[in-house]
């Protein structure tokens, strides 16, 4: 979009015009990382020595287009959800619980077996599987380590976390 343009011939005035451009068709969002990933690129030219100044620091940061409104539960429609899930099957209610309390994603949740939750051992100062453990713990865990979609599992090695279960999933569940 800048053109053939050598770097050493880039001027803060393309940069604004380019960022001006792009920031009418995408959000506010989108300049801000074009910027930031152009400003570490001149920054790196500048240690070889290939510019002598970073022109993307002297640009200023147009607004883009407003994004998306958000489809996010409130808090009041979200403990509805919670609520009516108590009357369903134990299963669809820590279903529900886990969704909603740890913002885990659907692809997640649907991999997860009992296998994949920890509880804390205070005696042993560890994290054991609750099934050997015993679930008279006061911690407990989730190993999110994988993700069901169609096309088999998603996750990374870097992508895989562990989240702590509110008190709230563990009563829901029926593990305490």
């Amino acid at each position: 979009m800048l053109g053939a343009r050598k770097l050493r011939e880039l001027s803060a005035d393309d940069v604004d015009r380019w960022l001006a451009d792009r920031a009418g068709h995408v959000s506010t969002r989108t300049p801000q990382e074009l910027r930031s990933i152009f400003k570490l690129a001149i920054t790196r030219a500048q240690a070889c020595d290939k510019v002598r100044r970073n022109v993307v620091l002297l640009c200023e940061l147009p607004k883009g287009r407003p994004g998306r409104p958000s489809k996010s539960l409130t808090l009041a429609q979200a403990e509805a959800v919670l609520t009516a899930a108590e009357q369903a099957k134990p299963w669809l209610s820590a279903y529900v619980a886990l969704s909603l309390l740890t913002g885990a994603r659907l692809e997640e949740l649907r991999g997860l077996a009992w296998s994949h939750v920890v509880a804390y051992d205070k005696a042993r100062q560890e994290w054991r599987p609750a099934l050997e453990a015993g679930w008279e713990h006061e911690d407990f865990a989730v190993y999110v380590w994988r993700s069901v979609s169609a096309v088999g599992d998603t996750k990374t090695p870097k992508s895989r976390r562990t989240l702590q279960l509110p008190r709230r999933c563990v009563r829901r569940s029926g593990i305490i």
